[in-house]
């Protein structure tokens, strides 16, 4: 928490530091930084984790994927394996206190090996490179900026998680590197970007891109629109499917492991070793599918089947006038929206997800939190800046992310050791993270669109509280004081 914090407070500081990020060498790299009459209106970036996928990636139609119905981009891939990454951040502690430390050979090697890539994937983009591959030596000026201010302790602890969020600075990088070019940046999971479906077709990808791009026009055309953050969404699930297990596994940002049942496959002792370690056990798709109950998945999601609708659809909160048989019927019927992220509706970090200017400069990156909250921390970002910068009222435009795109997960392996023991403890840290953003007993209507939200005078008067113009979590509320004091949160 204390990490997150702080780099707020280096997020915030004065126009001096915003033009320093501007002025780093090694951000023009990035990719946005190009002749200047060049046609620039978007730009993408994905976290690539595995060097050897970089071959196959360029076999894509990279090219497409940079035009979008007469938008031109730049794609920007963002090469960090954990070793690596962990290599360099030593490397960066080192060279702060003797700045003639050499780079470490692997590293430069990796580095080498992403530039022969990147001249290969603008071979034949003509008089324009717009596919960017970098590593982390291409930031190593703002790594070592926020090295020299932290300390070698502090950059340490919050820089050494190389959990699936360390890669969200860079993207944070790039999005300063473009403030006032009026060229959003769009993030995708690289998983979402490159898989089957967009190997020979990119169709879905340049529809995600020019939705956004009309999504972030109309916030900022909005005038009731202070801020924001507007992400497309990932593949619903159609009724005629719903009984299928790779459906599911393709839907939505939260995984539906949770609720898959436990069976004799699912469960099987293979998954664990003795020594508490890893097996190798990878379910039959039979097994798969007999553990996939529909009506257990529509209660974790919240969703239901309407009469005339090819998809399903968010379930409705309760319109009880009396608040406890209200809580009592939306615990047991909202699923995912009452405790976390409402499957139909919440911002995706990895399905083109926008940010605007403002919660560039004023919020940080949401990462290295010390307790893993992943698949829900793209929802608290979304939630925590309405609730620090006041635009709950009025987030975003009506109906916008309407695109879909497909979420190639891969088929599950060791299912139930995998869910117990990682999925579901990060999962449920951050539902508790999301109810310290927000901790109002009816906090959850706030993920629902304001017309979705049942008309009752109950209802009326519980909205009107949540549109408070104060903080309504402990969480909110302390990094609220650490923006107005500029001073890191303490235990105290």
């Amino acid at each position: 928490l204390a990490g997150v914090a702080t780099l707020m407070i280096m997020s915030s500081q004065s126009d001096r530091t915003k033009a320093q990020l501007h002025g780093v060498s090694g951000l023009d790299s990035m990719g946005m930084a190009t002749k200047t009459d060049a046609q620039v209106d978007f730009g993408i970036f994905t976290h690539v984790s595995n060097p050897n996928m970089l071959p196959e990636i360029l076999q894509y139609p990279l090219e497409d994927m940079v035009n979008s119905e007469g938008s031109r981009g730049m794609l920007v891939m963002y090469v960090m394996t954990k070793k690596e990454f962990t290599d360099f951040l030593q490397w960066v502690n080192i060279s702060a206190a003797d700045p003639e430390t050499p780079r470490p050979g692997h590293l430069v090697k990796l580095h080498e090996r992403c530039r022969k890539h990147m001249a290969a994937a603008n071979a034949n983009m003509g008089p324009i490179h717009r596919v960017r591959i970098i590593t982390p030596f291409d930031l190593k000026d703002a790594f070592l900026s926020v090295r020299h201010r932290l300390g070698e302790q502090r950059f340490s602890k919050w820089f050494r998680h190389t959990t699936y969020d360390a890669p969200k600075f860079a993207d944070a990088l790039l999005r300063l590197r473009t403030l006032g070019n009026h060229a959003p940046i769009f993030r995708f999971d690289v998983d979402v970007l490159f898989n089957k479906y967009t190997k020979t077709d990119a169709s879905s990808i340049k529809m995600a891109i020019s939705s956004g791009i009309a999504d972030v026009k109309a916030c900022l055309n909005d005038p009731y629109v202070q801020d924001f953050l507007v992400s497309q969404r990932y593949s619903p699930v159609e009724v005629s499917h719903m009984k299928d297990f790779n459906a599911w596994n393709v839907a939505y940002s939260t995984r539906a492991n949770p609720a898959m049942l436990a069976t004799l496959g699912t469960t099987d002792a293979s998954q664990w070793k003795a020594d508490g370690g890893w097996g190798n056990f990878v379910p039959t798709p039979e097994v798969l599918q007999q553990a996939t109950d529909e009506e257990a998945m529509m209660k974790f999601y919240g969703l239901q089947k309407v009469d005339g609708v090819d998809i399903l659809q968010p379930t409705t909160p309760s319109s009880s006038e009396d608040a406890a048989q209200r809580s009592e019927e939306d615990i047991l019927n909202l699923g995912n929206a009452y405790i976390g992220a409402n499957p139909s509706s919440s911002v995706i970090s990895g399905s083109a997800l926008s940010v605007g200017s403002g919660v560039s400069v004023d919020m940080p990156p949401f990462i290295h939190t010390d307790l893993n909250i992943m698949w829900i921390d793209d929802h608290i970002f979304d939630r925590l800046t309405q609730e620090l910068k006041g635009t709950k009222r009025h987030p975003r435009p009506e109906r916008v992310g309407t695109a879909r795109v497909v979420k190639a997960r891969s088929q599950p392996k060791n299912l139930a050791k995998y869910t117990l023991e990682i999925y579901m403890p990060t999962l449920i840290y951050g539902i508790f993270m999301d109810a310290w953003v927000n901790n109002h007993s009816s906090s959850y209507l706030l993920k629902y669109e304001p017309m979705d939200i049942p008309k009752t005078d109950a209802l009326s008067d519980v909205y009107a509280e949540l549109m408070a113009p104060t903080t309504l979590g402990p969480w909110s509320e302390a990094l609220g004081k650490v923006r107005k004091y500029g001073r890191e949160l303490t235990h105290a």
